[in-house]
């Protein structure tokens, strides 16, 4: 199993960019300090990406969640 710490990408646009290079990426921590930034291009990227488990921390984690937690595409 192979880890990639890319820390800091803190933007939408900057996780996509990753998981587009990563394409098998299996698990993806997402949060952190929350800097009010909007996350709709990244949530709406993981709803086709092949990502199977996404772990969901402090600020950041709990605004996505709160986006995702009603999405049949992410809780089935």
């Amino acid at each position: 199993m192979t880890y990639y710490n890319d820390s800091i990408s803190t933007a939408s646009e900057t996780v996509i960019s990753a998981l587009k290079s990563l394409p098998n990426t299996a698990t993806l921590l997402l949060g952190g300090m929350d800097r009010g930034l909007h996350y709709d291009d990244l949530i709406e990227f993981l709803r086709t990406s092949c990502v199977e488990n996404i772990l969901l921390m402090a600020d950041t984690g709990k605004r996505i969640f709160g986006t995702i937690k009603n999405d049949e595409d992410f809780v089935g």
